[in-house]
């Protein structure tokens, strides 16, 4: 089993093959830059199962500043309240969550690579191969 620091290096190694093959093929934006970060976070999703990985940490923490996000935002506009049971919502599954279960699964990897096909249909398979590294490392 690889550490989180391999499979961000990897996950690294993974954008710059896949923003190389986009620039190749004149689909390259800079804008593109932007998704780095979401493209590294899927090299350590699968570990989010794992009550100390980095990846649920992470994850944690952007719950948390949501939750202070919706209930600000409430505070102007009751609308919003429903918004607070999201991170909720997600802070349950989370914890429910068994290591090496469901998130270790290419159905998984499908489920958060797909949300990108709606801003470029190529970055979703740069996701996925990120996602992807990760359980051939943890297989091999």
């Amino acid at each position: 089993m690889s550490n989180w620091k391999i499979h961000l290096f990897f996950g690294f190694i993974i954008t710059l093959l896949g923003y190389f093959l986009l620039y190749k093929f004149n689909q390259f934006n800079f804008y593109h830059l932007l998704f780095i970060p979401y493209i590294l976070f899927a090299s350590i999703s699968p570990d989010i199962d794992h009550p100390k990985s980095k990846a649920r940490k992470i994850i944690k923490f952007l719950i948390f500043l949501s939750l202070i996000t919706f209930t600000i935002l409430t505070l102007f506009n009751k609308q919003f309240f429903y918004f607070i049971l999201i991170p909720l919502i997600l802070l349950f599954i989370i914890e429910k969550l068994k290591h090496r279960g469901s998130t270790h699964s290419i159905l998984f990897g499908i489920i958060i690579s797909i949300p990108l096909l709606f801003i470029n249909f190529y970055l979703p398979f740069i996701v996925f191969a990120s996602f992807l590294s990760h359980l051939i490392l943890d297989f091999s």
